[in-house]
Parts: C-alpha cells; sequence; structure tokens
C-alpha cells in the first residue's frame, strides 16, 4: 500500500512539474537516459519529477521519486538539488539530498572536430534514515567527467564519475563508487530521440572500524537503451536498464517527465 500511495504522489508532482529549459545534472539524474554537458540559459530554472524502479529476486526492491530543481546562475555554470521519496523494501521514508553543480569546459564544434566538455562536482547529504537502509549514512563527495562528441547524426559520449563516501555515526563506511558510461544518442524523427549505453558502477569493499568486510566489493552493469518525447511543451522520457551482471538488480526501470511554460 505504501508503494501505491507513493505513486499516486508522484502522478500529482507530474502535474504540478514546470520548467522554462530543460536541464541536467548528470549524477543527480544517474539513470535517465543519456548524458547532458549543456547549460541552460542564464537566469533559467528547471523543475523535474523522475522515478526509478529496481526489482530483483535476490535483492530487495526499491521505489525512489526524487524532485530536481536546477537554475543558472551564469553563462558556462548549472547547479541543482534533488531530494524526494524512497522505499527499500518494507520501508519508506525521505531519501538523502543531493546538491550538485556542472561547468561546461567546451562547448562542440564541428568545425574544428572539438567536442563538448563538463565537469561536475557536488554533495549526497545524509537525511534518509540509514538504519532502514534508504541511504548510506554519511556523507557522498562526486565528481564527474562528461565528454560528447556528434558523427554525422549520432551524438555518442563518454562519462566517468567517482563518488567518495564518509563514515555513518554506526562506523560503517560504505564504499566508494567509480561510475561509468559509454553510449550514444540519435534523433530517429522530430521530438523523438533514441538512446542507447553502457553503464556500470564499480563498488569497492565496505569498511567497518576501518576494516574492509571480505566479499562486500561488486560491481553493476547495465544495458540501458532509451527514449525521450517532446511535443513542445511536455518532455517525457524513460530507460528500462538490463542488468548484465550478478551483482546488478536484474532491470530498473526509469522514467519522467518535464513541462515548459
Amino acid at each position: 500500500m505504501k508503494k501505491t500511495r507513493i505513486i499516486l504522489i508522484f502522478s500529482f508532482l507530474f502535474a504540478l512539474c514546470a520548467s522554462s529549459a530543460y536541464a541536467r545534472i548528470n549524477f543527480i539524474e544517474q539513470w535517465k537516459p543519456g548524458v547532458d554537458t549543456g547549460i541552460i540559459s542564464r537566469g533559467d530554472y528547471g523543475l523535474a519529477v523522475n522515478m526509478s524502479v529496481a526489482a530483483d529476486d535476490s535483492h530487495e526492491d526499491t521505489l525512489s521519486l526524487p524532485v530536481i530543481f536546477t537554475y543558472s546562475p551564469a553563462e558556462y555554470l548549472e547547479l541543482a538539488t534533488g531530494l524526494g521519496v524512497i522505499s527499500y523494501g518494507s520501508e519508506t521514508g525521505i531519501s538523502d539530498l543531493s546538491l550538485g553543480m556542472k561547468y561546461n569546459f567546451w562547448k562542440e564544434d564541428p568545425a574544428t572536430g572539438q567536442p563538448s566538455i563538463a565537469g561536475e562536482f557536488g554533495f549526497l547529504l545524509p537525511t534518509a534514515d540509514y538504519r532502514k537502509n534508504l541511504g548510506p549514512g554519511g556523507v557522498g563527495i562526486n565528481f564527474n567527467w562528461i565528454l560528447q562528441k556528434t558523427v554525422r547524426e549520432v551524438r555518442g559520449h563518454l562519462a566517468l564519475g567517482y563518488e567518495i563516501h564518509t563514515e555513518n555515526p554506526d562506523d560503517s563506511k560504505p564504499g566508494n563508487e567509480i561510475m561509468w558510461s559509454v553510449g550514444a544518442q540519435y534523433e530517429y524523427k522530430k521530438n523523438l530521440e533514441l538512446y542507447g549505453a553502457l553503464t556500470g558502477i564499480n563498488h569497492s569493499p565496505v569498511k567497518i572500524n576501518g576494516n574492509a568486510a571480505p566479499g562486500s566489493s561488486f560491481q553493476e552493469l547495465y544495458l540501458a537503451p532509451g527514449l525521450r518525447y517532446n511535443n513542445g511543451r511536455y518532455d517525457f522520457y524513460f530507460s528500462p536498464l538490463i542488468g548484465i551482471t550478478d551483482d546488478s538488480y536484474n532491470l530498473i526501470f526509469f522514467a519522467g517527465m518535464e513541462m515548459k511554460i
């Protein structure tokens, strides 16, 4: 019943969601199709609502419903924050608070072959109840680099990120994570883009009282097709991520929406 109520809340938030331009801090919207090195126009803002559901016989099912606010204070700079509801097994509560920034170092220049390059930096603050497994319980520090380049009609990307975790109040430190993605997007027809990527997360061992727990490191790897549809005002996107390794979820379903005003 809790998850049913959460989905109803998510549907209601969809109706309220509005933005003046599309925006994205990539590590905050981790499962969204593709990547984005661009910056929204200075002074513009974005408000998005996303949903991700992860299911697997060997893992607890999870459901996440974040609301993400994005703002551009300068031409090459974007700021974002995300907070929402998260469910892990039978437990439900507020998620951790995400804070991030993105800076575009170079815009793509087809004339010279210059790719678009952006860097991201941010924090994950422990507002979730870690004792219910709704978050790691410590502070997360994120670094992310993204490169995009268009070859004919296909825009490829390479993203590489690193997340550092601090100890929680129980002296347990979740393993640091290396996150990466290789993929491309293609405009299939007007208002419809198709995506495909291989996305991985390498987790280092958990540390308890400063000692690494044996067998606690693992690797997630996903095949991530997806699409984005825009009808001029509404922007819909979804991606079914298919787990490849034994440590991955069998399936992560991601969906989201933005609305222009």
